[in-house]
């Protein structure tokens, strides 16, 4: 019997809220890049590593993205940048991940609020926060890998101020 396939939500790490960039172009903030580096060392640390990572484009996302790979070791032909996950909604963020299953066992999704929380909800149907940088973990029956409401079983939700510094 194959292992549950997961899907994994990040939402991408802190990032500075000047006014001299479009939303686009945010940076990270230095506390950001630590917390991005925190969780790719904790899921290091767990032996956690996702089979394919899947990105917003936007520089804060894909910042934590690539902190993230360099913790876990991995190249960055892992990583798929899709337009889908700036801002499009969770139904986008739900097409696109159906798109991956069933060839993918870990699915990392690195994107933003409030998409990755209504996406939270709709999956496991609980209304839960997603602060930067934390990571939503669910397992996904195969039977129910079309993402229907409430189908997902959360495994945790791990933040950075959960982690030791």
């Amino acid at each position: 019997m194959m292992n549950p396939q997961e899907l994994w939500l990040l939402r991408h790490a802190q990032a500075s809220q000047d006014n001299h960039h479009d939303d686009f172009n945010r940076a990270l903030t230095p506390e950001g890049v630590d917390e991005a580096h925190r969780m790719g060392q904790w899921l290091r640390q767990q032996q956690l590593f996702p089979d394919i990572i899947l990105s917003s484009p936007a520089k804060r996302a894909i910042s934590t993205t690539l902190l993230v790979v360099d913790e876990l070791n991995m190249a960055a032909e892992f990583v798929q940048q899709a337009p889908e996950l700036y801002f499009q909604g969770a139904k986008a963020i739900k097409t696109l991940v159906k798109s991956y299953l069933p060839s993918q066992q870990r699915i990392l999704v690195v994107a933003h609020n409030p998409d990755l929380e209504k996406l939270l909800f709709h999956l496991c149907g609980q209304s839960l926060t997603l602060p930067t940088a934390t990571l939503a973990r669910f397992s996904l029956d195969l039977q129910q890998a079309n993402l229907d409401l409430a189908t997902a079983k959360l495994l945790s939700i791990t933040s950075p101020s959960m982690l030791p510094k």
